[in-house]
């Protein structure tokens, strides 16, 4: 079982954005059942971290693309914010992380 969190990961230049507005959008890829376009609240991680920023009072918008480009998107900052990533070394650079919310054998 290879350990995959569901991490969330935002720049940190684009909190003012967000937290100024109440919402974030963050850019998501398809992984059934964890986040897709097509189920119930985006799917499972995707309901458990927009739940999460409700409880701070910040609504989640998502934006649905392959996982590269929503990687990037996050890092120009096109998009507040990128979530269900794992934490890897190069990703720290550009990124900050939450715990790991949800176990995932790969």
């Amino acid at each position: 079982m290879k350990h995959l969190g569901l991490i969330l990961f935002f720049m940190g230049i684009s909190l003012i954005s967000w937290a100024t507005e109440n919402t974030i959008q963050l850019a998501i890829g398809e992984w059934p059942p964890f986040t897709s376009k097509d189920l119930k609240y985006y799917g499972i991680a995707a309901r458990l971290v927009a739940e999460a920023f409700l409880l701070e009072g910040i609504q989640v918008e998502y934006g649905f693309f392959p996982w590269a480009r929503s990687f990037l998107l996050a890092k120009e900052g096109t998009w507040d914010g990128t979530a269900i990533w794992s934490r890897q070394p190069d990703r720290v650079q550009d990124f900050y992380f939450s715990d790991t919310v949800v176990d995932s054998p790969a």
